[in-house]
């Protein structure tokens, strides 16, 4: 009986059932697709100049495009400490601006207006 019971490994949301009932699994194949809760975050790419005035744990403005006039509250989680999208050789300062680093924003997860996927815009506070 214990073989007939799937149990998610944290607090989740299933999103996409893959079997049913009888199914039998190879092995690694994919049962369920589960949204882990109290984990929502946006990814958002600042130029370089911007590094100065984003600060760990500050509080930002987030607005979705499925909500255009709602403010969400986000905390700046992460600040990645390696460049992306670079270009090979950064010589002039219009190569500069393609420089770009990662940031973390961490959402309220308890707000069900919000969805994994959903395109976002934020806005830090100290960046005009």
């Amino acid at each position: 009986m214990a073989e007939m019971q799937v149990t998610a490994p944290a607090d989740s949301i299933l999103e996409v059932l893959s079997v049913k009932m009888g199914d039998v699994l190879p092995a690694n194949r994919e049962a369920a697709t589960l949204l882990l809760t109290g984990h929502l975050w946006v990814r958002v790419y600042v130029p370089e100049s911007w590094l100065g005035l984003i600060k760990l744990g500050e509080h930002v403005r987030v607005r979705v495009d499925s909500f255009p006039h709602t403010d969400f509250d986000g905390v700046v989680e992460q600040i990645n400490r390696q460049a992306e999208f670079t270009p090979r050789n950064v010589q002039t300062v219009a190569d500069r601006i393609k420089q770009v680093f990662g940031v973390k924003v961490r959402l309220p997860s308890d707000d069900d207006r919000l969805r994994a996927g959903m395109a976002a815009d934020v806005y830090f506070p100290n960046v005009k």
